[in-house]
């Protein structure tokens, strides 16, 4: 219960609940299991939360707490409804988060098709909340705070977010989407679980654009040049020639339309801004050698490219994508 009720303060200082929201959220995380120690939940498990509400009710407990208490066990399947409250999504999901972290702690993930403490379905459900729910919170923060609270290392956290992706890919392929551009989109990151489906929106309309098979060739090269590690700022002394000056020219005429696509999450924005930028990146690489011997210059032109990358990278990684298929 501490466990959860600390993830639910973090939950609603992200989210911005009013100090009422808060507490009535606090309060639902201090009695959500409460119902269990019943001797009518003992008989019929089925009532849990169910049988919460009304034990809140009658103690005088506000609506929204006792409402809370009853929905955080939804999604009960795959397909059921979701909590109908905010209060009850941000408590679902904050029990579901701990369960998961709790077993893969202790070494209790599902094997293959044994999962006998319903982690799929608990996995699923918080995805579901957060696709469905336009809740603006950020998944990694929270497996991050969960495994802190259990005092668990690093890599159950590394394991639970590998869970919660292949969850992921199951779920937006059943909801018709193809399985590269899930891929690129989730290769792009997923922390802000409620971006995915705008983000494939996105994606999918760059795709069966009429400017797909010009543009994406040019960005799909930039991607593919740039080493892991982070690009370092561009110094413009360093910009020696024709084409990679004309290249960072186009990019800040059209960096302020980007910045604003990237705040306003309009991802087809981005997309389309990016693509104005086809033709100096196509002269870019045909007029100057990036890994040149000079290890300024080189490192000078992969930021430029880096910058343009960062951009590609707010909606998916397209060089996961299969262009003909």
């Amino acid at each position: 219960m501490e466990r959860t009720r600390a993830l639910c303060r973090d939950l609603a200082e992200e989210i911005g609940l009013s100090e009422e929201e808060q507490r009535h959220l606090l309060r639902a995380a201090e009695l959500a299991k409460a119902d269990l120690t019943t001797q009518m939940v003992f008989e019929f498990p089925e009532l849990q939360g169910i049988m919460g509400r009304y034990y809140a009710l009658e103690s005088g407990e506000p609506e929204p707490v006792a409402r809370a208490i009853e929905e955080h066990y939804l999604p009960l399947s795959a397909t059921s409804e979701l909590p109908g409250t905010r209060l009850g999504a941000l408590l679902s999901i904050a029990d579901k988060v701990d369960t998961l972290v709790g077993y893969f702690g202790i070494g209790q993930k599902p094997t293959g098709s044994q999962d006998p403490y319903s982690l799929r379905r608990q996995a699923i459900g918080t995805l579901r909340i957060l696709l469905d729910k336009g809740l603006p919170l950020s998944l990694y923060a929270l497996v991050h705070r969960a495994t802190e609270l259990y005092g668990f290392p690093a890599a159950v956290e590394g394991e639970v977010l590998e869970f919660f992706q292949n969850r992921l890919e199951n779920l937006l392929e059943e909801r018709g989407y193809r399985y590269d551009l899930v891929d690129a989109v989730l290769a792009a990151g997923f922390d802000h679980v409620g971006t995915l489906v705008p983000r494939l929106e996105a994606l999918l309309e760059f795709r069966n654009g009429p400017d797909f098979s010009r543009v994406y060739p040019a960005l799909n090269r930039t991607l593919r040049i740039l080493p892991d590690r982070e690009p370092r700022p561009v110094d413009a002394a360093l910009l020696r020639e024709p084409a990679e000056k004309a290249l960072a020219e186009a990019l800040q005429a059209v960096r302020p339309q980007l910045n604003r696509a990237v705040q306003e999450k309009d991802y087809a924005g981005i997309l389309r801004e990016l693509g104005t930028l086809q033709e100096p990146i196509d002269r870019f690489f045909d007029q100057v050698l990036v890994m040149d011997q000079d290890e300024r210059v080189r490192n000078n032109r992969l930021g430029l490219l880096g910058e343009i990358a960062r951009y590609v990278l707010e909606v998916a990684d397209i060089t996961r994508l299969v262009p003909d298929a």
